[in-house]
């Protein structure tokens, strides 16, 4: 999966060529579309049906020329998901097991600077909800009971860059210690 995309994009670089001037300028939004591909979730041998995390997030400038003509303040929000099955074998009464769905749902604040012509990296804190559900499947035996977690409150940072091919398309990749270790996706500017 990650040397598919990988190579995805490294031929939509080749074929469509640096031409972006300023990466990100006041009034700027832009929409990141990532796939998780190192994630603290649904690790070990008991996890199954894996869903890896998927995230859309929103950014608008708020400011630019912060400290020079290569710095600029953005505000915006994510959206992530995954999922998992965790399995166990009932020898004789089947499989059985718990459903897990992971949301997040928070705001983001970043600071962006262009080192090179084309490149937007960022730092910012990220912060909102984590929701997690757990459901049971299968015959289970007596007396277990489904430890479900409540949402709860999460504050975290966020590294990224993105490196525009046009002035309105990039590939991005973002590291997060809240929802994904590492994304890779594609961002659009408009």
């Amino acid at each position: 999966m990650k040397k598919t995309l990988i190579a995805i994009m490294a031929i939509i670089g080749l074929t469509m060529g640096a031409s972006a001037q300023e990466a990100f300028q006041q009034h700027d939004k832009v929409i990141n579309v990532g796939i998780g591909v190192a994630s603290p979730w649904w690790s070990g041998s008991h996890y199954n049906n894996k869903i890896p995390p998927l995230s859309a997030s929103f950014e608008y400038c708020i400011i630019d020329h912060v400290f020079d003509d290569k710095s600029g303040i953005g505000v915006g929000g994510i959206f992530g998901f995954s999922g998992a099955n965790y399995e166990f074998d009932g020898s004789g009464s089947g499989l059985y097991g718990y459903t897990y769905r992971n949301f997040l749902l928070a705001g983001r604040g970043s600071f962006h600077y262009q080192p090179l012509r084309g490149m937007d990296t960022y730092v910012g804190v990220v912060t909102g909800y984590n929701f997690l559900t757990v459901s049971r499947y299968g015959s289970w035996p007596e007396g277990n009971q489904v430890d479900a977690e409540e949402p709860h409150f999460v504050i975290g940072g966020v590294l990224g860059i993105r490196y525009y091919f046009t002035d309105n398309f990039a590939v991005m990749a973002e590291s997060s210690n809240e929802f994904c270790y590492l994304t890779l996706g594609v961002a659009f500017k408009f």
